[in-house]
C-alpha cells in the first residue's frame, strides 16, 4: 500500500478509529488487512513524521485493539524472539495482584499490562 492511498482513504475529514472503521467497511477482508498493517507500519516507523491528528490516531487505533497490534509486532518484527519464558506463573500473578491493588498509586488498565505480559513472555495460547 502506497502512503498517499493510506491518507487518500480519509479525504479531508479528521482521521479517528470510528472513522476508520466506517471508511473500512466496504473493503474486502484483505484490503481491511492491508490498512492495518500500513497503519501499524506507520505508528512503528513513521509516527515522529505525522501531523498530531495522524499521531493521535494511530495512537487510539492501536489502544482499541492491543490483541491486534501484538500479533503485528510478532508477525512483522524480531519482538517474537526477544520473548522470555515463564516457568512458575505464579510469582508473575502474584506481582500483578500487588500492582492493580494499589489504586491510589497506580493507574493502569487491563488491556495495556495484558499486552506488555504478552509482548514480553511467551504463552501458550489455550
Amino acid at each position: 500500500m502506497r502512503k498517499e492511498t493510506f491518507f487518500e482513504l480519509f479525504g479531508k475529514q479528521r482521521p479517528s478509529v470510528k472513522l476508520f472503521y466506517k471508511l473500512l467497511k466496504g473493503k474486502t477482508p484483505e484490503g481491511k488487512e492491508a490498512y492495518y498493517q500500513y497503519a501499524y507500519f506507520l505508528f512503528m516507523n513513521r509516527y515522529h513524521t505525522l501531523s498530531l491528528r495522524f499521531q493521535s490516531f494511530l495512537t487510539n487505533l492501536v489502544k482499541h485493539d492491543w490483541q491486534r497490534f501484538l500479533d503485528y509486532l510478532m508477525q512483522t518484527s524480531g519482538f517474537s524472539s526477544l520473548r522470555g519464558r515463564i516457568k512458575n506463573h505464579y510469582i508473575l500473578v502474584c506481582l500483578l495482584h500487588m500492582l492493580l491493588a494499589d489504586k491510589k498509586n497506580v493507574d493502569i488498565k487491563y488491556p495495556p499490562i495484558a499486552f506488555f505480559i504478552l509482548l514480553a513472555f511467551n504463552f501458550k495460547k489455550t
